[in-house]
């Protein structure tokens, strides 16, 4: 890692809220989305960032609401971080 100038990130993602129905006649919610209950949404990420000086590449686990349908509860992600 060290000799290719590669970083180790660790993170995690957490959100807490409620929406009100109020105004959800304002706004289309796509099919997939769900609202939190009574316990926040979290995940968890461990990466590899500056490959190639611009590349990263996440793993990443769902922490908190793994029982819904269609849920995926690991997943790759890869980014691009172009600066000037």
């Amino acid at each position: 890692f060290k000799k290719l100038k590669w970083r180790e990130v660790v993170g995690l993602n957490a959100i807490y809220g409620t929406l009100d129905l109020d105004n959800s006649n304002e706004f289309v919610l796509p099919a997939r989305t769900f609202s939190l209950e009574e316990k926040p949404f979290a995940e968890a990420y461990v990466g590899i960032e500056n490959i190639f000086r611009f590349v990263r590449i996440d793993a990443m686990w769902r922490l908190s609401y793994r029982d819904k349908i269609n849920a995926r509860n690991f997943g790759l992600f890869i980014g691009f971080n172009i600066q000037f």
